[in-house]
């Protein structure tokens, strides 16, 4: 760089500048960053409310295929015990269609109800 001036103010002015342009490179990126946060936290359709809203989502989907797996354990369990058992189909019968042998009093109790 030539300097027009004396040494001392040479020095200064290239420090000076230096220290302006890398703040203002600073103040350049904080200034984006802000406008693209501030971008993500206002649009919906992109932004981070819609990533919150599919974790969420996720999450619900998550519980729901837990609950469903325990129920298909539930249910091949009870297939295992039909294809072996007599008793377990009799049971079935009587639970499903409410059948009962002959003699025996079938009592069905009404859930109570609510208040």
């Amino acid at each position: 760089m030539t300097c027009l001036g004396s040494r001392r103010f040479c020095e200064y002015r290239d420090f000076r500048w230096e220290g302006w342009g890398l703040l203002r490179r600073w103040l350049l990126i904080s200034a984006l960053l802000g406008g693209v946060l501030g971008i993500a936290l206002i649009d919906r359709d992109a932004g981070v409310q819609s990533w919150l809203h599919l974790r969420a989502d996720l999450t619900q989907s998550r519980t729901r295929i837990q609950t469903l797996e325990r129920e298909v354990e539930r249910l091949q369990t009870e297939v295992k015990a039909l294809r072996s058992s007599p008793f377990a189909v009799e049971r079935a019968i009587r639970e499903e269609l409410g059948f009962a042998r002959s003699g025996e009093l079938v009592v069905r109790l009404r859930p109570a109800p609510t208040p």
